[in-house]
């Protein structure tokens, strides 16, 4: 078990204890759960499967209980010291041990329980991770296309949608030109940067230094980038108005010119 899964499975362990809804979760370890009973007062304790359940002899005649679908739904009618019974799951013959008892109406908190098992928490717990990372990459997409967007629209659109956006600055760069495209017949030069969200984005321009057109795709680009974007993929021969486009590269780190 990793480490993230244990931190995970431990929280979610401590929030079903000590949770202060109606509803409490207890994890099956194959100690036997405790019970407390208000006299009187019905409690329901929910089971994975469908169930059915075994009480001692000393019990008959003070409890009155009901079973639907995997829920025992169980009242104390007079007061009795601690007791052990078994409930015994239909389908896959686990046997659960609760001590039960039952004490005056004032005298505790009602409070139902739902019985679980660690398999089903440690499932809960992956799903949990699993929706963490994913909006964790979700707001890193976000940030790299919020971020590529804006670069674009501060280098090309008109004025009036200039972009506006408080959580990005702009930031420095190194003009000198780079080789961040594979072989000779493309120039490289960083034009401008901008930063948000932890990230930056460098806007590059690339321009032609050939007679024939170049295709372009993301096999060219040398370097580590988390994401990286083509305003066009195609280079028209030198000279033509259309042999210069603009490479957007998504860095973690400030980007400097020289590392690939």
């Amino acid at each position: 078990m990793n480490k993230r899964l244990a931190v995970c499975l431990l929280l979610l362990a401590v929030n079903w204890q000590v949770n202060a809804a109606e509803t409490m979760r207890v994890i099956w370890d194959k100690k036997p759960i405790k019970v407390t009973l208000a006299v009187g007062k019905e409690k329901l304790l929910s089971f994975p499967e469908k169930i059915k359940v075994w009480f001692p002899n000393d019990l008959r005649g003070k409890v009155k209980h009901t079973i639907a679908d995997g829920v025992l739904y169980i009242t104390a009618t007079a007061t009795f010291s601690e007791t052990r019974f078994r409930v015994h799951e239909l389908e896959t013959d686990k046997i659960y041990l609760l001590d039960l008892s039952a004490v005056a109406k004032k005298a505790v908190r009602q409070r139902d329980i739902q019985v679980v098992t660690p398999e089903v928490v440690e499932k809960e717990a992956k799903e949990s991770i699993e929706k963490q990372t994913k909006l964790s990459q979700k707001k890193k997409v976000d940030w790299y296309v919020r971020l590529t967007r804006h670069a674009s629209q501060a280098l090309y659109a008109p004025e009036r949608l200039m972009p506006s956006d408080p959580a990005i600055q702009r930031m420095p760069v190194n003009k000198a030109p780079v080789s961040i495209i594979r072989g000779e017949r493309v120039k490289a030069t960083p034009i401008a940067a901008w930063s948000g969200g932890n990230f930056y984005v460098t806007a590059i321009k690339l321009q032609s230094q050939s007679n024939q057109v170049i295709d372009l795709d993301f096999n060219v680009i040398r370097g580590q980038w988390l994401a990286a974007t083509l305003q066009h993929f195609q280079l028209y021969p030198r000279g033509d108005m259309r042999d210069t486009t603009t490479l957007y590269v998504i860095s973690q780190h400030e980007y400097s010119g020289v590392n690939f």
